[in-house]
């Protein structure tokens, strides 16, 4: 508990000591409010656009909880069917990496095209975004299981189904909460590119907008509010992999 408070004290004083330090150098250099401005102004936006900003952060908190969960699903479904059918990984693994390295900025506008400037290809784009690294993280999981453990389950007449939810699952748990939590983070990026390419809201519309009327702590207000939407979403996977998991993986700390 000690630990914990240290911890996050920390943090707390070293973003203070970087925003002090921002401040005063906006004052001595006197940079432009246009170029760079002060933590003070964008705390001051923050406030006086606050509703403005909120709706356009529910829009795309929507985007990003969507493509998330999509995109995890999905990825989980596959890595189990590859971890079942080992033909399938020499299949699909081209394809999966294909589909993450080709950038997803380049592909967008065609999302765009297809299904229009609503939702569905925000959540599309969000949702490759966040797939691969749990379809990567899960295949390798369910892979680490020693090979004696599933003969001694195979002599005991445990079926392919028994092994993968006794033995197997319970393996790639933990290679699975790892893969959440950064695809959430990617899930943030997904719904920004997403809207940078076609949106009349959200918060990479605003974003676009603000940055097109040199309105940079507006920006810097959105991109403040972005992470911290990326940053606690990532801590409530933390805390949902503690609390379900307490039990098997942190029993020794």
């Amino acid at each position: 508990m000690k630990t914990s408070i240290v911890y996050y004290t920390q943090i707390i004083v070293s973003l203070i000591g970087v925003f002090a330090f921002w401040q005063l150098a906006v004052l001595i250099f006197e940079i432009p409010s246009y170029v760079l401005p002060m933590p003070t102004k964008i705390l001051t936006t923050l406030f006086i656009q606050k509703q403005y900003l909120i709706k356009h952060s529910m829009v795309t908190l929507v985007e990003i909880l969507l493509g998330f969960g999509i995109g995890s699903a999905f990825g989980f479904v596959l890595a189990l069917a590859i971890s079942s059918f080992r033909f399938l990984e020499k299949v699909l693994y081209p394809l999966l990496i294909f589909t993450q390295v080709t950038p997803k900025i380049a592909v967008a506008p065609l999302f765009i095209i297809w299904f229009g400037y609503g939702l569905l290809p925000k959540v599309i784009i969000t949702a490759l975004m966040s797939f691969f690294p749990v379809v990567v993280n899960m295949v390798k999981g369910l892979k680490q299981v020693h090979p004696d453990l599933v003969s001694l389950m195979s002599s005991l007449s445990a079926t392919k189904k028994q092994i993968l939810y006794k033995i197997r699952l319970p393996s790639a748990m933990p290679f699975l909460f790892s893969a959440l939590k950064v695809s959430i983070t990617l899930s943030v990026i997904g719904a920004v590119i997403g809207e940078f390419v076609g949106a009349d809201k959200g918060l990479g519309y605003v974003i676009m907008v603000a940055n097109a009327n040199l309105e940079t702590s507006l920006v810097f207000a959105a991109l403040t509010i972005l992470c911290f939407i990326g940053t606690t979403l990532f801590l409530i996977i933390g805390v949902i992999e503690k609390t379900l998991f307490k039990k098997y993986y942190y029993q020794i700390s």
